[in-house]
């Protein structure tokens, strides 16, 4: 909600958030329930062709989370193999999943709708780990008490906009400007050091 208050403040906006789910987060936008979505959202080819982008802000990665005294030696993402992996509907990590799956990769597969239950389940050993994105296991691991670890940490070729209806060119148009003033500014990257420990907004660019 930073960047959002930060964006809609360059554009002298009073903004307004909405919480969705992440399998209905882009049929939200079509039916012109919100504007835009900020939240992690990957600029893959089929969204690119299917709705209007700004410039990436954020460079994500993969990561495959295990507990901290987990007894699996799982590092790398061909470990998962035989193990009960959750992953997040509809995101990235589905995807990479898949792929994995489609060369030969074999794993028990937990697919939830919202981050937390994956997390969640893990704590309670219903599944053995979670391939998510960087940006979504953030806070899981940051928190002072976290029983989480990362096992495995791709590239960060992943980039993240912020996804608007396409033919949305003055709105798409007027979020580019603003995100260039917060980057020019740094304030982007002192965001991303401040939400990740570490500057995903420069990595973008």
């Amino acid at each position: 909600m930073r960047l959002g208050r930060e964006i809609a403040g360059k554009l002298k906006l009073d903004p307004e958030f909405t919480e969705a789910a992440a399998g209905g987060i882009f049929a939200g936008l079509e039916s012109g329930r919100y504007d835009c979505i900020i939240s992690a959202a990957e600029m893959t080819p089929e969204r690119i062709a299917a709705y209007s982008f700004s410039k990436p802000f954020l460079a994500n990665s993969m990561v495959i989370i295990l507990l901290k005294d987990s007894p699996y030696r799982i590092n790398n993402p061909d470990g998962l193999a035989g193990f009960g992996v959750s992953y997040l509907a509809g995101s990235s990590a589905k995807r990479f999943l898949t792929g994995l799956a489609a060369n030969g990769l074999r794993y028990t597969p937990y697919e939830y709708d919202k981050i937390a239950h994956c997390f969640d389940e893990l704590k309670l050993g219903r599944t053995d780990a979670i391939v998510t994105d960087f940006i979504s296991a953030a806070d899981y691991l940051a928190a002072a008490d976290s029983p989480f670890r990362v096992a495995w940490q791709g590239e960060a070729g992943y980039m993240i906009g912020i996804c608007m209806k396409k033919g949305n060119e003055s709105l798409t148009a007027a979020v580019n400007r603003a995100l260039d003033e917060l980057y020019n500014g740094k304030i982007l990257s002192n965001l991303s050091m401040e939400a990740f420990g570490t500057d995903l907004a420069g990595a973008a660019r």
